[in-house]
């Protein structure tokens, strides 16, 4: 399914610039098959042929509680990551006004909960199509920052974290594609944005944690992740109370 979208700018060539598609996989989760359906707004680039390259910016929509296998019981998840996702759209609504040289992704991922399996998919099938990859920028849990974290207490939401992998031995530890777009961002962050400070970790996540921003980075590609300075884990794959 595609559906463009009026109000976005006129393609040279005709159409809107921006489209919506629900991007199914037939994926098995916990040994069962299943149909898992990213959101993925597209924003027709201007460059063709080699100056073509395409950008994924994301958050994941699907929830877990206590039970990752669950399916039946509420699994509240506003900050991971309904946030991201609400980041997504609004970075969407500002720039579909606008038309850029890149191929634009704003995606609402499914399944990461369970094993990144809307990301996979999609990356694969960019792989498959050479897409011109560029970037992504993946929002995971970045809406609690005037909630009080757990074990400190501490609240800041002035500040932002973002993860970045290590490069190839020929490339150095420092100086992969990942680290180089996370020092971009924070130096036009600060420029532009001065009650905010991006924070870099030099690390492709948490301990013992990951996100949808991996399975790109396993081929090779520029990626980050964005998440508050301070997480509360008692709003994170959590129950209700």
């Amino acid at each position: 399914m595609a559906e463009s979208i009026p109000g976005s700018p006129d393609l040279p060539g005709g159409g809107k610039a921006l489209r919506v598609d629900f991007d199914v996989c037939d994926c098995v989760v916990y040994n069962r098959s299943v149909d898992v359906v990213n959101v993925v707004g597209t924003l027709q680039g201007l460059a063709t042929g080699e100056a073509a390259c395409s950008i994924v910016i994301s958050g994941h929509y699907d929830s877990i509680n206590s039970n990752p296998s669950d399916d039946t019981n509420y699994a509240p998840g506003a900050n991971d990551d309904g946030s991201g996702v609400t980041v997504a759209m609004e970075a969407l609504r500002v720039m579909s006004q606008h038309q850029y040289q890149c191929t634009i992704y704003f995606v609402a991922f499914a399944a990461e909960e369970q094993g990144l399996h809307g990301a996979t998919h999609l990356a694969d099938a960019m792989e498959a199509r050479n897409e011109p990859f560029y970037a992504m920028l993946n929002n995971d849990i970045v809406g609690g920052g005037g909630i009080p974290s757990s074990g400190t207490g501490h609240q800041d939401n002035s500040r932002i974290r973002i993860f970045s992998r290590w490069g190839t031995p020929q490339q150095g530890e420092a100086d992969g594609p990942s680290r180089a777009l996370a020092r971009a961002i924070k130096e036009v962050g600060e420029r532009y944005v001065d009650y905010l400070e991006p924070v870099l970790i030099y690390r492709n996540d948490r301990y013992r944690r990951g996100g949808d921003h991996r399975v790109f980075g396993d081929k090779g590609w520029a990626v980050v992740r964005f998440t508050e300075i301070n997480e509360n884990f008692q709003r994170q794959h959590q129950n209700s109370r």
